[in-house]
Parts: structure tokens; sequence; C-alpha cells
């Protein structure tokens, strides 16, 4: 209080000219921030777990950004993108695995086959060399 009474203070200590303000009177807030889109948190959520459901989410998220003017927008192509590439992923993924089964089906039809009394892929009747007979010029006995 002292300060204010008519004594100089050095130049840049000026700490009265900060006052609040008085009572009754207050300083404007800030906008209120805009409300992100719940259906893009849902894309890229979704995208994570079945991700054809995160691109549908996805669209209708931008769609409604678009419209609305939420927030959210990086977070609906970010469901988009990640939605695409694991659905490509799977796509590419089911279509080795059934290359693989069918190459497995054409080669087994390959396989020498005996017919048994326990079905057509059963292993081929086995030989077996005489002892002694290293070079296979003797004896052989087969089994069945």
């Amino acid at each position: 209080m002292i300060a204010r009474m008519g004594y100089p203070q050095p130049p840049g200590n000026q700490w009265w000219g900060n006052q609040p303000p008085s009572p009754g009177y207050y300083q404007p807030g800030y906008p209120a921030p805009r409300q992100t889109n719940t259906m893009a948190i849902v894309a890229l959520v979704t995208s994570f777990v079945f991700a054809p459901l995160g691109i549908v989410f996805g669209h209708i998220a931008l769609s409604q950004i678009k419209r609305g003017g939420e927030e959210g927008r990086g977070l609906a192509i970010a469901g988009l993108v990640i939605g695409y590439v694991f659905t490509a992923m799977g796509i590419v993924f089911v279509v080795i695995w059934v290359a693989m089964l069918a190459w497995m089906a054409t080669e087994m039809d390959k396989l020498p086959s005996t017919t048994t009394t326990y079905g057509r892929y059963s292993m081929p009747a086995a030989t077996w060399i005489a002892p002694g007979d290293s070079l296979g010029t003797g004896v052989r006995l087969t089994n069945g």
C-alpha cells in the first residue's frame, strides 16, 4: 500500500497495474470445445475388431461430421484406412488358404494308394529285405 501513496517505484516493477477485476466483472471464457463424433470413435475401435464394420462406421462418421461440424474427422479416416487394410489382408489370407487346400487335394490324389480295409489313403504295403542281402538280390518278404 505504501507504494501507491506517491513513492516512486523503479521501472518495470509496476505490480499494481495488474489488479484483479472488480466484483461483478468476469472475463469472457473460451468457447466450448466442439464435441467429437461418437461414430468416428466407434469406427476406429471396430476397425481393429471387425474391419468391414469399421469401414461402414467410418463412412457414416465422415458424413455426419460434414453435416454437423463435429470433431473427429481424423479418427474416422484412421478407422477407414485400418479397416480397408485389415480387410484386404484378410481377403489375401483367405485366397492363399484356399489355394493351399486345392494344391494339397491335387497332390494327395497323385500319391500311390492301395485299397485296404482302412480306406483309400493308406500306406503302401511294406517290403522287407532278408538279412545279409544288402543289394536286394535275395529273398523278399512282403506284408499282406
